[in-house]
């Protein structure tokens, strides 16, 4: 089975992101990735949603 990689590019105020989901890590504009189990998370049976800060806003990345 393959690893799970994903790629989110989009804006904040005109200052451009790009998020990538690797294996069990997570990057922010190609910074030093962090592990999901490092984030807080929410969980359900269908998703989980893992919380990160961008722009002074916590966000939300649901996996």
């Amino acid at each position: 089975m393959a690893a799970k990689e994903m790629v989110w590019n989009f804006e904040v105020q005109n200052i451009p992101y790009k998020i990538e989901l690797k294996k069990n890590t997570v990057s922010i504009n190609n910074a030093e990735p962090v592990k999901l189990n490092k984030l807080s998370r929410k969980s359900n049976l269908l998703e989980t949603n893992y919380s990160m800060m961008i722009e002074g806003k916590d966000s939300a990345l649901r996996s």
